[in-house]
Parts: structure tokens; sequence; C-alpha cells
């Protein structure tokens, strides 16, 4: 007897295993690798920009408004329509990130994946002033052939498989290429990380679609504009941006201000902690 490949990944995606945070059974949402507590602890980021994710204050908007928009977008508004980030660029999301950019991390880029899945139908379920359409197409930042060389893997193209398989959009992997290597964006602002990547992306052309990019994290949302800019050019009906983290600095703000110093510090440690000890902290559940 000859078993359906998709039927047996499916049955065995459906067995609960140990949560990646705490060794209790993993029963989150959706079938995620996290047990229910740990899933309700994570920094979820929902009192947000609806065009850039970037985090408001209670002030900038008043409850769970999920049409408002930050200072920023209502100045200039980026070249794409929205963004879904549920999760803030800290903690252990902040580690899985890492791990799926320097160590491979393929458990934790389908955990964050379906993270994103999770906080897609959960806005499809809410107001329907916060819904977020299906696109037609998911494309994934690419990588320059000698950063995918390294890495042995596009971390974009990792957080992107759950959402095509749950959501049945098409994943089109090489719809965009990298035309040229550009320069690392750390330490850059907005400003100068749009000029570094001015003609870095080229695109199939499109009609009409509606498309979203999908990203492991936004900080000054350059590149997604950039790439956005240039989806649009190929003929892009529309482009949204799943993310699946977002850093809580401004887009105006330089990446090397007193806030990502900080955030650098901390990296720095939890970076020693992982090498003494694997990985953060267990989180104990009761």
């Amino acid at each position: 007897m000859r078993l359906n490949p998709k039927v047996l990944w499916t049955n065995v995606a459906m067995l609960a295993g140990p949560c990646m945070l705490c060794d209790q059974p993993a029963a989150g949402p959706g079938g995620t690798e996290l047990c229910r507590s740990c899933s309700a602890a994570l920094p979820y980021n929902r009192l947000c920009c609806r065009r850039c994710a970037l985090p408001l204050t209670a002030a900038e908007s008043p409850g769970i408004i999920p049409t408002a928009l930050c200072q920023a977008c209502l100045r200039s508004p980026p070249p794409y329509a929205l963004t879904l980030a549920p999760l803030l660029y800290e903690g252990f999301p902040r580690y899985w990130i890492r791990r799926l950019k320097q160590g491979f991390g393929l458990v934790e880029g389908r955990l964050l994946g379906n993270l994103m899945v999770e906080a897609f139908l959960e806005r499809q379920a809410g107001p329907r002033p916060g819904r977020i359409p299906l696109p037609d197409v998911l494309v994934p930042v690419p990588l320059a052939t000698s950063r995918l060389i390294r890495r042995g893997h596009n971390q974009s193209i990792s957080l992107a498989k759950p959402l095509s398989h749950r959501l049945g959009i098409p994943l089109r992997r090489r719809a965009v290429q990298r035309t040229r290597r550009t320069a690392t964006q750390r330490g850059l602002g907005r400003d100068l990380r749009l000029s570094n990547l001015e003609g870095a992306f080229r695109s199939r052309p499109w009609r009409g679609e509606r498309i979203a990019i999908v990203d492991d994290v936004m900080t000054t949302g350059a590149t997604v504009s950039r790439l956005a800019i240039t989806l649009l050019e190929a003929g892009a009906g529309e482009v949204m941006v799943f993310c699946a983290t977002r850093t809580a600095a401004a887009p105006s703000l330089l990446i090397d201000s007193a806030h990502d110093r900080a955030n650098t510090s901390a990296g720095l440690e939890l970076d020693e902690h992982m090498g003494r000890r694997g990985g953060p902290a267990r989180r104990r559940c009761r």
C-alpha cells in the first residue's frame, strides 16, 4: 500500500511534541511548537500602525484600532499597502530570528511562519476594517548568492512555506532576484539604506496581482520599500508585507541610536548566554 506523502506529513504535523520553551506538551494555536501558556507569553505586536506595523503608544491609538497609522506613514505613505508583523523583535522571537539567520533554525522558521498564519487568521476573524485581503502570490525577499551559500538557505523562504501551505497562496521563490550584492544595512538610517538598495532587485513581469513580500525583521522598512517599488514598476497591482517581527525603533531613527545600542548590548548578552547554555533560559509552565 502506497501512502500519500501530503496526508502522511499532515498527520505527523498534528502529533503534539514538546513545547520549544518549556518542554510541556505543545498544543499552541494552529499546531505550533509551543504550549498555550508560552504562546500567550510572547511579545506580540498588537497595537501598531496598519501600514508599517510600527508599535504605537496608547496616546497614538487609544484601544486596539486595526486601521490606525503612525505619524511617519501619515506624512509619507510607504509604497506597500499594509504590514502584518505579529511579534516584536525581542526576547525569544529575536533569538529565533538569529537562529534562523545564523544557525539554519528551520524549526524556528516553521514556528514563526505558523505564528504569522495565526495572526492573519485572527485579523480575518476580527472587525471588517482590520481584515487583510488574501494575497495572490507570496514573494520572499531574495538573498545575494554569497549570503545564500554561506547560510545554506533563504530565511524568508522558510518563513513563507507555512503561509503558502496553510493559506493556499502560491510561493514564487524566483520571482525576484538580487542584481548585485549590497553593503550591510547595519548601522545605516532609512535614507542610507534606501540608497544602498538602489537597483538591487529585478522582478519578473506581473499582471496586477496582489503580492505579499515575506521577510524576517522590519527595522526601517527600507528593504521592503525598495522591493515594493520594484514589484509595482513590474506591474503588481498592490504590495503588502508579511514580516515575522518588527523592531520598536521609529523609521526615521538611525540604527545606531541610543535605543538600538541598548538592544545591541542586550543581543551580545543573549549571544553569550546562548554560548553557555545553548539558548535562552527555558520557561516554567504550570
